[in-house]
């Protein structure tokens, strides 16, 4: 009965354990110092995959920022790319209006200071054996900085069945 009762433990412990690992491994780098980025979460709607994030100026002023929609790209961990405008593979920008993917180079977004805004990434045609997103990107520049682009990376995001 007490090896029992330590067993139980002992696996609940692993469980705990491998959870908490499984999240703590996903990494966030954003060029742009302002930028405090969450994933929410990672999920899978039948063959479309959602990653939703809350993006959070903690700069002084409000941010408008122009996304370059052409850079943005992803990859499983079944070996799959993809990218803006692939049909096969696709991948579509969501900022603020979940309604409306970001349409083009000069989509324009506001980020409020101080305000988090939701930004979905949705990837279509995912595998069925993929596990995580193993690298997600994409690139913005703000409203003058056209040689300045910002790029954020977000790595090992777990997805959800």
């Amino acid at each position: 009965m007490i090896m029992r009762r330590v067993l139980m433990f002992s696996i609940g412990l692993c469980l705990i354990s491998f959870c908490l690992s499984a999240s703590a491994q996903v990494k966030i780098t954003a060029s742009h110092k302002d930028f405090k980025i969450q994933v929410l979460r990672c999920a899978v709607q039948g063959s479309s995959c959602y990653v939703d994030m809350l993006f959070e100026n903690k700069g002084a002023a409000d941010l408008n920022v122009r996304a370059d929609i052409d850079a943005l790209k992803g990859y499983d961990d079944a070996g799959n790319q993809y990218k803006y405008g692939n049909n096969a593979n696709g991948a579509f920008l969501y900022i603020a209006d979940m309604n409306y993917a970001m349409p083009s180079y000069n989509s324009n977004a506001v980020f409020a200071s101080e305000v988090p805004v939701k930004v979905r990434v949705e990837f279509t045609n995912v595998s069925e054996i993929a596990t995580q997103i193993r690298r997600l990107e994409f690139h913005y520049v703000g409203p003058n900085d056209y040689l300045d682009k910002r790029v954020v990376k977000i790595s090992n995001i777990p997805i959800s069945r």
